[in-house]
């Protein structure tokens, strides 16, 4: 059965410093309270050569299990990593500053297949909403993250 891939490049502005972004992405034991539907979070630090493990529930009828592999952190601006598991290939997340530094565009970009014969079955069966899916929770993500801060999330910039 063919793999249906994943393109995603999303960008997010919050009304906060770069490196207060950063200090926060690194409290990696927070993440659970962030975004419940982050099922089971496994992970040390935010550094790289480290192995997370998560289950996430997304807004799908079933559960995606995956490690990451952090490939490179260069605080305070990029964290790349591999994925392995229910979902397979790379992503990465980069802070840019904006407004002079005020501000910060988080940019998440991936490019994943549905790798398990249930997420490739369900991906194959209906791309669209597992795309959909997929930039849900990257938008609900970024929303909980900055709600969680006390940030206020600009529009999602093109």
């Amino acid at each position: 059965m063919r793999r249906v891939r994943i393109l995603s490049e999303r960008r997010y502005r919050v009304n906060a410093a770069p490196l207060e972004v950063w200090e926060a992405l690194a409290r990696v034991d927070e993440y659970p309270a962030w975004w419940p539907w982050l099922r089971r979070f496994d992970a040390g630090t935010l550094a790289a050569g480290e192995w997370w493990r998560a289950t996430i529930r997304p807004p799908l009828p079933y559960r995606l299990r995956f490690r990451v592999q952090l490939v490179a952190v260069e605080a305070p601006r990029l964290v790349s990593a591999r994925v392995w598991g229910d979902l397979l290939g790379r992503a990465a997340l980069s802070l840019l500053a904006a407004d002079g530094g005020a501000s910060t565009d988080i940019v998440i970009a991936s490019a994943l297949e549905a790798h398990s014969l249930a997420a490739r079955t369900g991906a194959r069966a209906m791309p669209g909403v597992a795309r959909r899916g997929h930039n849900h929770v990257l938008d609900a993500g970024a929303a909980q993250f900055a709600a969680a801060h006390g940030w206020h999330l600009g529009a999602r910039v093109p």
